[in-house]
């Protein structure tokens, strides 16, 4: 929850949320009044941004997944060290670890199996960190920044020999293929080529990374409607838990054609998370100001009394323009409720305290 909640925030501009309701306004005036509780329209660049996000945790996933990365393990934390170092009896550690281990017990004794030697001397391991770092580098995905220089006879060479090899089905070999030939261009143009061979690999958290380097591309040169296919790419692959549905959703406004409103509410069905829910009626509410249908639905989610009667009694506003009688009393009448209970609790707790 706290990772989703924070990078809802990467989208939103901070809200200051009220601290008493707004009084019932009526009129067209209150409908297009600015809220602190309005979310702000997501641009192009907060969607680059989220999808940056999204990005770095299976970029680290996958660089963590290479075999070889498991034959120098720190004998502490067991895991591959971030920051080798070597031992005065020759043993490697992960820094971090091994200082940590020895603040706390001092005379500390190397843990390796029989050799119990205390640890006096730590030095930089720099030909194991080497390794490591190569084998971290081996284990990722074609990028389009590692481009070097453009040689178009070059990549033509390449992007022949590695779709002879997707089409003899060995798939790791034509990834490394494209990888090379993607040094030599700076177009994206066959890049889409590149994630369903790793899906064809069952690597699947790796044909996911390769869609978002896509969708992040895309989103830079304003190919909307390219990013928007990627993104669906992704949530089709089986496996993956990252949500994107409030990226899906602000890239639909920005694309009009792409925005029907059964499309933009079968993202927030979509959508798991109450917060991520809101998040995605508020953006959708930013193009669609006067529907009230979709305010109330909102007010389902929030958890915030304050917000919820603004929101209430916007949809009165809205009714009441209308002249929908029956409705303008409902909202109205709900929201004056959710008040008397607000009031309610504070006096109780007033009455509490008092007699304490």
């Amino acid at each position: 929850m706290a990772a989703t909640s924070s990078a809802t925030a990467s989208v939103l501009r901070p809200i200051q949320l009220q601290s008493s309701y707004p009084p019932p306004t009526s009129g067209r005036q209150s409908v297009y009044t600015f809220s602190p509780y309005d979310a702000v329209p997501m641009t192009l660049d907060d969607c680059v941004e989220r999808v940056k996000l999204a990005i770095k945790p299976i970029q680290l996933w996958v660089s963590n997944k290479n075999v070889k990365l498991e034959k120098v393990i720190c004998p502490i934390s067991l895991n591959t060290p971030v920051q080798a170092v070597v031992t005065n009896c020759g043993h490697t550690y992960d820094r971090i670890h091994l200082e940590r281990r020895m603040a706390e017990q001092p005379g500390f004794r190397c843990v390796e199996l029989k050799c119990q030697t205390p640890i006096s001397l730590v030095t930089p391991n720099h030909a194991i960190q080497s390794l490591i770092d190569g084998w971290r580098k081996e284990d990722t995905i074609p990028i389009l920044s590692e481009f070097k220089e453009e040689n178009q006879e070059l990549f033509n060479q390449y992007l022949v020999i590695a779709r002879h090899w997707a089409g003899k089905e060995k798939y790791s070999e034509a990834i490394e293929l494209y990888r090379k030939a993607f040094l030599h261009t700076n177009s994206s143009k066959y890049y889409e080529e590149v994630p369903p061979l790793y899906e064809k690999n069952r690597e699947p958290h790796k044909a996911i990374l390769t869609y978002l380097h896509l969708t992040l591309r895309q989103l830079r040169l304003g190919d909307v409607e390219g990013a928007l296919g990627n993104l669906f790419q992704c949530r089709r692959i089986s496996g993956w838990t990252l949500d994107m549905s409030l990226l899906r959703a602000g890239l639909s406004l920005l694309k009009p054609e792409s925005a029907s409103m059964s499309n933009l509410l079968a993202i927030v069905t979509l959508e798991k998370d109450p917060d991520e829910k809101i998040s995605i009626y508020k953006q959708i509410l930013v193009h669609h100001p006067r529907d009230a249908r979709l305010i109330y639905e909102l007010c389902v989610y929030l958890k915030n009394p304050s917000e919820k009667i603004y929101y209430l009694l916007k949809c009165a506003d809205i009714a009441k323009e209308k002249g929908e009688t029956w409705w303008e009393t409902k909202w109205r009448d709900e929201a004056g409720l959710i008040q008397n209970n607000e009031s309610a609790l504070i006096t109780d707790f007033l009455k509490s305290s008092l007699v304490l």
